[in-house]
């Protein structure tokens, strides 16, 4: 895991590691938590759907370029 990331980060490629706490398959909420290059407090878990709001809302974001996201409820 931490060589594919580090070739990640060494491309020139504007990619971005997620890292989703343990996946569910619930009902979308659009409520959850996220830390860029950090670490969650207590993660627990996420619906794949809310991951995939996720995904689908930042793909465009220059802020989301390059880095390491955590997301959980």
């Amino acid at each position: 895991m931490r060589l594919m990331e580090a070739m990640v980060e060494g491309s020139n490629l504007n990619l971005t590691i997620v890292r989703p706490s343990r996946l569910t398959n619930k009902l979308l909420k659009g409520n959850y938590r996220i830390a860029i290059n950090s670490h969650l407090r207590k993660p627990l878990n996420i619906a794949w759907i809310d991951l995939a709001h996720y995904l689908i809302s930042s793909i465009e974001n220059p802020q989301s370029f390059k880095v390491k996201v955590e997301i959980s409820y």
